[in-house]
């Protein structure tokens, strides 16, 4: 029997609440990371202030997340904010788990703001971005 699989449901506050915070100029927080707090329900599991090394370091390998980042490009003259939507899978995450992410990446509301959008399994081949 085939199996439907469902959208994630993204509906905690808090998550919006650091999506606004990250796309804010006068705001100081950089990033956000969403887990599973069951298998559909997506939540926000860490957030901050610093950079890209900072941020991915709260990926488990044993789990699969969603991190949204703000990162600041550019010169003293013309500095820009990019916003990167990273997918990981962790190599021990469970197999359902994986499979869900890239039909729950559409539920990540903020997909379509990302600048730079980035599905891995390896921290070495996604960074440095």
């Amino acid at each position: 029997k085939c199996q439907k699989i469902k959208m994630a449901n993204v509906s905690d506050p808090a998550i919006q609440d650091a999506y606004n915070n990250i796309q804010s100029d006068s705001n100081p927080q950089t990033y956000v990371i969403l887990g599973y707090s069951n298998p559909t329900t997506l939540s926000v599991t860490a957030q901050g202030e610093g950079d890209l090394n900072e941020a991915t370091s709260n990926f488990a390998d044993d789990q699969c997340q969603f991190a949204y980042i703000r990162v600041t490009t550019g010169d003293e003259e013309s500095k820009r904010a990019k916003f990167v939507l990273l997918s990981w899978i962790g190599e021990n995450a469970k197999v359902m788990q994986k499979a869900k992410m890239s039909v729950h990446k559409a539920s990540v509301f903020f997909n379509d703001t990302a600048t730079t959008d980035i599905y891995t399994l390896s921290l070495h081949d996604a960074l440095p971005i």
